[in-house]
C-alpha cells in the first residue's frame, strides 16, 4: 500500500514502475476505473496488453498469449464480469474505485456513503480476482492513499493480519477548500436555555454542555434566513450525526423512532 495522491506526479511515476516491477514475477493484472487511464498507462508500458472498451476482460487476456514482453494486462471495470484465464502474480490498483458521483440539474445527488460501499465491493471484486483458490498467492498493490478509508475491503480470511497490522498510512498534508456557513454563536445559548440540556431525540443528560450541539432542523447551507428556537433542536452528538446521514436531514420524531 502507498499513501499517494491520486492524479499527482509521485503517484504516476509510482504506478509505472510498480507494474515494471511487479511484470518480472509473473502476470499482472492492473484494474482501473477508466478506459482513458488504462489508454494512458497502455501507452506508457507498450508490453502491456490493454482492454478495448469493446471487449471484456477475458478477451483482453486471451490476448496476452500472442503479445512479446510481461504478460500484463490493463483492463478497466476488471472487477465486474466472468474470471479471466490466468493466475495473476499482482495485482496493481493504481485508484480506488470509487463510483462517479450521480448529477442532475447541476447538484451532485451521491452521498460519501454510497460511493464508499460500491468502493468496497469492487475493491473485495478486484482481490477475488488474484485469490481465486485457497492456496493462491498475489501481491496486491494499492496506490491510492484513499485506501486508509475502506478497510473493510480486506477478505475476511485475512482480518486479523490486517487488523494487526503494525504501519499506517498518516500525516499526509492536505490542502483543503472548506464553504463554511454563517451561524449566530448566540442561538446555542438560547436554544439550550429554552429546550432544556438533554438530548430531544435520546434524551441522554450530559455532565457539560459541550456534549450536546444544536441542530438546526432546516440545514443552514440552505441559505441565508432567520431562525426561530423551533428551528433547532438539542441533540447529542450521536443524534446529531445520526440526523445528518440522510439528505436532507432526519426529521425529529423519525429520529426518535430510530433511538428510543
Amino acid at each position: 500500500m502507498a499513501d499517494l495522491v491520486v492524479d499527482s506526479e509521485p503517484w504516476w511515476t509510482r504506478t509505472v514502475q510498480t507494474v515494471r516491477d511487479a511484470a518480472l514475477l509473473g502476470p499482472v493484472l492492473v484494474v482501473t476505473p477508466s478506459h482513458a487511464l488504462a489508454q494512458r498507462l497502455g501507452e506508457t508500458l507498450p508490453f502491456a496488453t490493454v482492454r478495448q472498451s469493446d471487449e471484456t476482460a477475458g478477451q483482453a487476456a486471451s490476448r496476452m498469449a500472442g503479445s512479446p514482453g510481461a504478460a500484463v494486462l490493463i483492463a478497466a471495470g476488471a472487477w465486474a464480469g466472468l474470471d479471466t484465464p490466468s493466475r495473476w502474480r499482482s495485482i496493481v490498483i493504481p485508484r480506488i474505485p470509487y463510483e462517479a458521483p450521480v448529477v442532475l440539474d447541476g447538484k451532485t445527488e451521491s452521498r460519501f456513503l454510497d460511493t464508499r460501499n460500491t468502493a468496497v465491493r469492487r475493491m473485495r471484486q478486484v482481490i477475488g480476482r488474484g485469490l481465486r483458490t485457497p492456496d493462491a498467492q498475489c501481491t496486491i498493490h494499492i496506490l491510492d492513499g484513499r485506501f486508509v478509508h475502506i478497510a473493510a475491503f480486506v477478505p475476511r480470511r485475512f482480518a486479523t493480519a490486517w487488523q494487526g497490522r503494525k504501519t499506517f498510512a498518516e500525516g499526509r498534508a492536505l490542502e483543503v477548500t472548506l464553504t463554511r456557513y454563517e451561524r449566530d454563536p448566540s442561538v446555542r445559548k438560547k436554544a439550550l436555555a429554552h429546550h432544556g440540556k438533554a438530548c430531544m431525540a435520546c434524551g441522554f443528560k450530559p455532565k457539560v454542555d459541550s456534549q450536546l450541539d444544536v441542530h438546526h432542523l432546516q440545514p443552514v447551507s440552505e441559505g441565508e434566513r432567520l431562525t426561530s428556537l423551533d428551528d433547532v433542536a438539542v441533540l447529542c452528538a450521536n443524534c446529531h450525526r445520526l440526523a445528518h446521514s440522510e439528505t436532507p436531514p432526519l426529521p425529529l420524531l423519525s429520529l426518535r423512532a430510530l433511538v428510543l
